[in-house]
């Protein structure tokens, strides 16, 4: 199966389309689409905090695990830049 994401902005957040393949009762492959809501959080202290989510979780579907044991690995966090006074 090849694997494919398609990730849509909406007024409240994020909705991300995957691929999930199924046996059906007789045995053949059947592939579906799923969708995966973010939706903002209204009292959220990091501002889009669900781009973070919704990275994460396009990071793990796509097989792109921490582990202690590697050698690099994927961090998706905000920094915040501060202001020069």
């Amino acid at each position: 199966m090849a694997w494919e994401c398609k990730i849509r902005k909406v007024d409240n957040g994020y909705i991300v389309t995957t691929k999930e393949e199924d046996l059906s009762e007789g045995g053949d492959v059947v592939t579906s689409d799923v969708e995966t809501v973010f939706e903002e959080k209204q009292d959220s202290e990091i501002e889009d905090e669900e781009i973070q989510d919704m990275l994460a979780f396009v990071r793990e579907y796509f097989g792109v695990n921490f582990s202690k044991h590697n050698k690099h690995n994927l961090h998706i966090t905000w920094v915040e830049n501060k202001k020069d006074e």
